[in-house]
């Protein structure tokens, strides 16, 4: 029984992940959140002003503790004096307060940088967008797929991806992982990001269609409508998908959103199946003007055997 782990490292081990999240959580709203809202508020004098403060703070969280293991001490004879023990917590509130300090200058760095790739989408940002699709930051994450969204809206998606040293697989993996992401923001630019990779590139997109089809159910509207026009593009270049495509794009035809209809009309427009043709021409009826238009669009080049562009709204801006 050498291999098994003691129950009671075990149950030790499962406390500490447990822990974990909640000590970083509260850390980085005690520590790092005060001074980056100081500093990107009113600049580096006040933030300097707030960590002077944190400091105070965090030498008594460390100082009143560290006073009473001195007197422990002194009294057993260990140390000469309980004072020496309890200054130098006073001195380790340094730590905590500089690395706070440290992380709320990066974390203020990171999301100007984000912001200024999301509103000037060359091929250059775009590709940059990648490597902050992993941050733990959430609106560096949405602004860097929104980066990447935008530059494949007015760019070759390939250009992008070439630009950022990622092959089609490997972009559309990193996309499609952000469809499972706490954030809303997050899943909103990531599923747009992936509907325009799909246009061009549907057979690496393709390897996620369980993720694209279970995204059609999401709460959020956004990410429904990119999730069908994915789906759409995947039928286009698969007509094998067609059927399970126009089962998970029909119930957003009724979807009160009329940005997410015009969506699935430019969806339903991309999948060879006589019932996506049906719902097209409901969709010419619709009560809004746009849809109407989209939805008739889609229909001439379904009789016309054109092929139909994937559009997705870039309209909606991820920066916040």
């Amino acid at each position: 029984m050498s291999g098994e782990t003691p129950l009671g490292e075990q149950r030790s081990g499962d406390l500490v992940e447990r822990v974990k999240p909640l000590a970083k959580t509260g850390f980085d709203w005690l520590t790092i959140k005060p001074m980056w809202k100081a500093y990107s508020s009113a600049g580096g004098v006040v933030a300097l002003l707030v960590g002077m403060l944190l400091w105070v703070a965090w030498a008594f969280v460390i100082g009143v503790p560290a006073a009473v293991v001195g007197a422990i001490l002194a009294a057993i004879g260990v140390v000469g004096s309980a004072g020496m023990v309890t200054q130098l917590g006073v001195y380790a509130a340094v730590v905590p307060t500089a690395y706070g300090g440290y992380r709320a200058y990066r974390l203020s760095q990171d999301r100007q940088t984000v912001l200024e790739l999301f509103q000037n989408p060359t091929v250059q940002n775009g590709a940059a967008g990648f490597d902050y699709l992993d941050d733990e930051d959430a609106f560096v994450r949405a602004n860097g797929a929104g980066a990447i969204a935008r530059a494949m809206s007015e760019h070759d998606p390939g250009k992008v991806i070439k630009q950022a040293g990622v092959d089609r697989d490997e972009a559309a993996r990193r996309l499609a992982d952000l469809l499972h992401d706490d954030d809303e923001d997050v899943r909103t630019a990531g599923s747009e990001a992936l509907a325009y990779l799909s246009r061009d590139f549907s057979e690496a997109v393709m390897q996620y269609r369980d993720d694209v089809f279970a995204a059609t159910s999401y709460s959020t509207s956004l990410v429904q409508g990119n999730a069908a026009v994915i789906a759409g593009n995947m039928a286009t270049t698969d007509p094998s998908l067609a059927d399970v495509a126009v089962e998970q794009v029909e119930p957003l035809c009724d979807d009160p959103d009329p940005d997410v209809r015009g969506m699935v009309a430019t969806a339903l427009g991309l999948i060879p199946n006589e019932r996506a043709g049906e719902l097209l021409v409901a969709l010419a009826e619709d009560t809004n003007a746009d849809v109407r238009g989209r939805a008739s669009e889609m229909l001439d080049q379904r009789r016309g055997g054109g092929s139909a562009d994937a559009e997705v709204d870039v309209s909606q801006e991820t920066s916040k």
